[in-house]
């Protein structure tokens, strides 16, 4: 059975930009089975932790990083069974650094990882939650 959740991400700012910073936007999405309720895991600089893997459909995903000194990096992987080859990375393509979060579809066939900071070379606690698109 699909179920609704509520976006929300508001922005706002006086001296970002030479004009008035105003973002404020609202979006219900439908979401389904499976799923994965915000959780906290550590997530360790010597090996990826995956956390959408490349069968999976369209997914929603949140990640915050609650560390207070490390980063992590988050990469996307493809399946190399589906013609992906010596293309299947895995390929970095956010960072984020202690307190920052973001909210983002995986697109279907791609999976995704997290990788704490590897010259720190100490893990991270990040906090996540995985929504399937109905």
């Amino acid at each position: 059975m699909a179920a609704s959740i509520e976006l929300r991400f508001k922005a706002t700012s006086n001296s970002a930009t030479d004009d008035k910073l105003k973002l404020n936007i609202k979006k219900a999405i439908s979401v389904g089975e499976p799923l994965q309720q915000i959780s906290s895991i550590s997530v360790a600089a010597d090996a990826a932790t995956s956390l959408v893997p490349t069968t999976a459909g369209d997914t929603y995903i949140y990640i915050k990083n609650t560390d207070s000194s490390n980063f992590i990096q988050v990469r996307r992987i493809l399946d190399k069974g589906s013609g992906g080859g010596d293309e299947a990375g895995p390929y970095d393509f956010a960072k984020l650094l202690p307190g920052d979060f973001c909210y983002f579809c995986v697109y279907e066939g791609l999976g995704l990882e997290v990788i704490a900071n590897q010259v720190l070379n100490t893990p991270c606690i990040i906090q996540y939650g995985i929504w399937t698109k109905a």
